[in-house]
């Protein structure tokens, strides 16, 4: 009988919402890999933590990032597809029920003393799957 490939498990972990800094962990439970993602509002930096290969700053000059937990379960409209929160029957935020990560971002720089933004809002929404 064939085995079966590990259970790969992807998931965030923690948050913190407290600034200067806003992070998130998230988890590859198979590969043993941890993930922080964190944004500080003071040193304007966004990084990126693995466990294995240390810290990288991904952006400088970013003066915002934020992100929002969602479930996987769409809400489909006739003009809208929108994903509900990743919140238990009393809106608590639960990160178990956490499918979708959608991150937003806005960067700039100080040109001839005038703070000019390098683009406009950016975001990227990541999908976690559960495989077997």
């Amino acid at each position: 009988m064939p085995q079966r490939p590990p259970f790969w498990r992807q998931a965030v972990v923690a948050i913190q919402t407290n600034l200067p800094v806003l992070s998130l962990t998230l988890t590859n439970a198979n590969q043993g890999v941890g993930l922080v993602l964190s944004w500080n509002s003071n040193a304007a930096t966004f990084t990126y933590q693995n466990t294995t290969l240390g810290t990288q700053t991904c952006l400088s000059g970013c003066d915002t990032w934020s992100y929002a937990l969602f479930q996987r379960t769409p809400r489909i409209s006739a003009t809208n597809i929108t994903f509900l929160p990743a919140t238990n029957s009393t809106g608590q935020l639960t990160l178990s029920m956490c499918k979708l990560l959608d991150m937003s971002w806005k960067c700039s720089r100080t040109v001839l003393s005038q703070k000019i933004n390098t683009e406009s809002v950016q975001t990227a929404q990541i999908v976690f799957r559960n495989k077997q």
